[in-house]
């Protein structure tokens, strides 16, 4: 085996990809990953049958495992990049997995309300601090005016993204279904289509707030429309769902 420091990068994805495809190397790495075990203790938890089979997989992991100063067995740099490497990869799979099996899981779009209605209670507090601030010390003749130019757009700005945070778009069996749910009004808009594109794109707001912002493109009844949902969170599975979907 080579020297660490001479190791290629395809010898250390060549390393990577062979110890992940075994379930017992796998799940010796989410052991170690625990914290460092002895030999025993890997024994029991991966749960082979004897410490020869123990050791063949050991030895096919000797860039992701090595004995610390008190023998315990540790995952390498190597071997931590290798555990990133299992917990991506089987995401992903679990993901697409029932869109291999030929089924589309039902798939939930909706505004990261969390961040939204953060950052509209800082907008809230800071004009009003602005305000409070003309009105203190400047005369009413122009505080009133000053105070409409300001307060006039924040207020639509609010009500326009108050209603995105309201609306939660259902996909399901080829149907979307646009929920609108806000305090004195409701209703269910269903659209009949397939999605044939989803493209991402942000601005300035978006970047701030962590999110993305999306656009599908939907086949119905022979025209094309575009659906666009702003602010879904960057951390959510939603948008690789969506792009299965177009698979």
């Amino acid at each position: 085996m080579n020297k660490e420091h001479e190791l290629t990068v395809n010898d250390i994805l060549d390393a990577i990809y062979n110890a992940l495809g075994h379930e017992v190397r796998r799940k010796i790495i989410e052991i170690l990953a625990i914290a460092p075990q002895p030999y025993k203790t890997i024994l029991k938890e991966v749960g082979v049958k004897d410490s020869s089979t123990l050791n063949y997989h050991l030895s096919k992991m000797k860039l992701l495992v090595e004995k610390d100063e008190k023998g315990l067995y540790r995952l390498t740099r190597i071997g931590k990049l290798a555990l990133e490497v299992n917990k991506l990869t089987r995401g992903r799979v679990e993901l697409l997995l029932p869109y291999i099996k030929g089924s589309k899981p039902t798939i939930i779009l909706k505004p990261d309300v969390a961040s939204l209605t953060k950052y509209l209670a800082i907008l809230l507090a800071l004009t009003v601090t602005i305000l409070f601030f003309i009105y203190m010390n400047i005369d009413l003749i122009i505080a009133i005016p000053l105070s409409m130019i300001i307060a006039l757009p924040v207020i639509i700005h609010i009500a326009k993204t108050a209603r995105k945070i309201a609306i939660t778009y259902i996909l399901k069996d080829g149907v979307i279904i646009e929920k609108v749910n806000m305090l004195f009004y409701s209703r269910n808009k269903y659209i009949t289509g397939s999605i044939i594109d989803v493209s991402l794109s942000e601005n300035l707001l978006s970047k701030i707030l962590n999110c993305i912002n999306v656009t599908l493109t939907i086949k119905c009844n022979g025209s094309i429309l575009t659906l666009n949902i702003p602010y879904i969170s960057r951390d959510s599975n939603v948008i690789q769902e969506l792009i299965y979907q177009t698979m």
